[in-house]
C-alpha cells in the first residue's frame, strides 16, 4: 500500500511539474491571445513583454506609457510556478546526488515543498525589498517626464506592484 501511495505522490508532483513549465513556456515565449506553444512564439514575443516594445508611429505619451508597463515585467510573472520548477529540479539532483535513491513519495513530496518554500520565501523578499523601488522610480520619472511634457496622462493597463 505504501508503494501505491509513493507512486500517486511521484505522479502527482510530475504532473505539476509539466504543467508549470508548459505554462511557464508560454508565458516567456507566447503573446497572450496563444494558448499554446506555435510559429507566433518566440524569444522576445513573451505575454509580459511583446506590448511593451515601442514603435516608429508611438506618441510620447504612448511610449511613456509603454516604459512603465515594461519596467514592471518581472513583477506580472509567476513566481510560485518558477518556485515549483525549481523545487522539483533541485529535489531530483538531491535525490541523484546525495541521496543516491529515490526516497519515498512522501519524503520527496516533503523536500520538495521545503525547497519551494525557500525559494518562494527569497523571490518575495527580493521583491518586496529591492523589486519594487526601481519600478517606482521609474513609474514617477516618467510622470515626471509627463508632466514637463504637457502630456494628458493615459491609463496603464496591467500594472502590478
Amino acid at each position: 500500500m505504501e508503494e501505491v501511495i509513493s507512486i500517486v505522490i511521484y505522479i502527482i508532483v510530475i504532473f505539476l511539474f509539466i504543467r508549470a513549465v508548459k505554462a511557464e513556456k508560454l508565458d516567456m515565449y507566447c503573446p497572450p491571445e496563444v494558448k499554446e506553444f506555435c510559429s507566433d512564439c518566440g524569444d522576445g514575443k513573451g505575454k509580459f513583454y511583446i506590448k511593451n516594445k515601442g514603435d516608429k508611429g508611438d506618441s510620447v505619451s504612448e511610449l511613456l506609457t509603454k516604459i512603465s508597463s515594461g519596467a514592471n515585467y518581472d513583477a506580472k510573472s509567476v513566481k510560485w510556478r518558477r518556485s515549483i520548477i525549481l523545487a522539483f529540479i533541485a529535489s531530483i539532483l538531491i535525490c541523484l546526488v546525495v541521496l543516491r535513491k529515490l526516497p519515498s513519495g512522501f519524503e520527496f513530496f516533503t523536500m520538495m515543498i521545503l525547497i519551494f518554500l525557500v525559494i518562494y520565501g527569497s523571490f518575495s523578499y527580493y521583491k518586496f525589498h529591492y523589486d519594487k523601488f526601481p519600478i517606482h522610480n521609474i513609474r514617477q520619472n516618467v510622470e515626471m517626464i509627463r508632466e514637463k511634457l504637457e502630456l494628458k496622462k493615459e491609463v496603464i493597463k496591467d500594472l502590478v506592484v
